[in-house]
């Protein structure tokens, strides 16, 4: 998969709100900390071809679906939890 690209110093995502300032750098719209730009940022999964990072999704949206890997998180998975409530009240068996 792509690096998810996120600023070195407060860590927020690039988002359609950056300024992108030339195919290297961007400027993060949090903190205003410029950025370099992963080499593989430039590449275009939807044309598969290499060029103009304005064309990502990541820039182009305010919504991206990210698929992490263990590298983001800072402590393993835990298992789905599961608690079930019911309502005995006098009102939900009265109805």
């Amino acid at each position: 998969g792509t690096k998810i690209v996120r600023c070195d110093a407060c860590k927020s995502y690039i988002n359609p709100f950056v300024t992108l300032l030339d195919n290297t750098r961007w400027r993060c719209s949090i903190c205003f900390r410029n950025n370099e730009l992963p080499q593989e940022f430039l590449y275009d999964p939807a044309t598969k071809t290499y060029g103009d990072p304005s064309r990502r999704p990541e820039v182009r949206f305010g919504t991206v679906e990210y698929t992490a890997t263990s590298d983001y998180m800072a402590r393993p998975p835990q298992p789905a939890m599961y608690l079930f409530l019911l309502d005995v009240s006098h009102n939900a068996i009265q109805t």
